[in-house]
């Protein structure tokens, strides 16, 4: 789920961008389009990264090497007439980048085609030409290509070392060792856990078992911190990017299994004391009541939304706010991934005129709202939960 906020300066997007995460629970990744493009102004200003979210910094001159340049007018200029003059979606590629990025993949996956034999054959075993899938001619045997024994020029040994060989400097970190227990449990016949892992026939895909640094990609894509412990959404599936999440321990625990007190069998789902089906999920250390419902299935049907919603994976983590949205095109793509606009609006004693601050004043395409004149925290925060309700994000209380 994506949730844009657009607005002028001194709207109130980040405060509504933190009720919002407030509201639940820190469901939501915090990102602006502005990210990159400051990353890349650091590199050419020589500011520091950090400095350049604080105000001071942004509304102060960048060095008396730049003249009467501030730094948040070369991140307009910087940002619109250089940046969006190359492509008008550059941030936007930039930041999707993260949002779309795909597993990395392993050795086994290269397509490279097999080496094609175009010197005179003698012999079997004797040296003759072939022609590489990279396109590189080398000479081998052609028993040695025929058995497998040789598959390139060469070209996959890098590819091969930086799976196998490359230190990872890791050891003695914590995803390290999640790393190491992940395949103790699942392939050492000696272990403790291995009866109800490996016994059961759950394994490793080939993408993290042969190489770790493809499994931290993929755990710091996903929300790692060292706050949370690595789940299997399906608990009789493996370890893989597509079944594998990071939660709280206590919500490993809790969303598991079907316990012995559930008389219905069904995860997620009671009986009220009216004789309803009531359907509830645990989430960061805390329940969400889903609601009452009038048979077991509708129940069901409920927890396994929710639960899909909050906690399969599927390459990315999928919940994000984004705070700085400025053109139609960054709003055409939150909407092409299915996501939702926010408009503030609010009178304000910073006026800019910039393309980056008016190109929204008059887009239509927004799904809520609001005018943030005179308003105090409490009703902004319920108007923000109302739209959550709405979008059924959370429940009414």
């Amino acid at each position: 789920m994506i949730i844009g906020i657009s607005g002028r300066i001194g709207s109130g997007k980040n405060t509504v961008a933190a009720i919002i995460n407030q509201l639940t629970n820190n469901m939501f990744v915090e990102k602006s389009f502005a990210s990159k493009l400051k990353e890349c102004a650091a590199i050419i200003t020589g500011i520091p990264r950090k400095d350049m979210e604080s105000i001071d910094i942004k509304n102060g001159l960048i060095s008396e090497d730049w003249g009467e340049l501030t730094v948040r007018k070369f991140l307009q200029l910087f940002g619109t007439e250089v940046g969006r003059s190359i492509n008008p979606n550059i941030w936007v590629n930039a930041l999707f980048n993260e949002y779309d990025v795909k597993p990395p993949s392993h050795i086994s996956s290269i397509p490279l085609l097999p080496p094609v034999h175009i010197g005179d054959v003698l012999s079997k075993y004797k040296k003759t030409k072939f022609r590489c899938g990279c396109g590189n001619t080398f000479t081998s045997t052609l028993w040695a290509v025929e058995n497998g024994h040789t598959k390139s020029c060469g070209c996959l040994q890098p590819v091969a070392a930086g799976n196998y060989s490359r230190t990872h400097g890791d050891s003695y970190k914590r995803l390290y060792s999640i790393y190491k227990n992940m395949k103790t449990r699942c392939y050492n016949e000696h272990s403790p856990s291995y009866e109800k892992y490996g016994d059961k026939g759950i394994t490793i895909c080939n993408e993290w078992l042969l190489s770790y640094s493809n499994f931290k990609q993929w755990a710091l894509t996903n929300g790692y911190n060292d706050d949370l412990t690595i789940d299997r959404v399906d608990n009789n599936g493996n370890y893989e990017p597509d079944n594998c999440r990071w939660i709280l321990f206590e919500d490993q625990s809790l969303n598991k299994l079907v316990y012995r007190s559930n008389k219905l069998g069904v995860r997620g789902v009671s009986i009220s004391p009216n004789n309803r089906y009531v359907a509830q999920i645990q989430y960061k250390g805390k329940k969400i009541f889903l609601g009452y419902f009038d048979t077991v299935e509708e129940a069901s049907t409920a927890y396994e939304a929710k639960r899909e919603e909050l906690f399969v994976v599927k390459g990315h983590n999928k919940n994000w706010v984004i705070t700085d949205v400025r053109f139609s095109g960054e709003v055409d793509a939150i909407k092409s991934r299915g996501g939702i606009m926010i408009r503030l609006t609010r009178n304000s004693d910073v006026i800019s005129e910039h393309t980056s601050e008016t190109a929204l004043d008059h887009y239509a395409w927004f799904d809520y709202g609001i005018t943030n004149n005179n308003t105090t925290i409490d009703e902004l925060i319920q108007i923000v939960k109302n739209i959550l309700i709405i979008e059924h994000i959370i429940t009414k209380d």
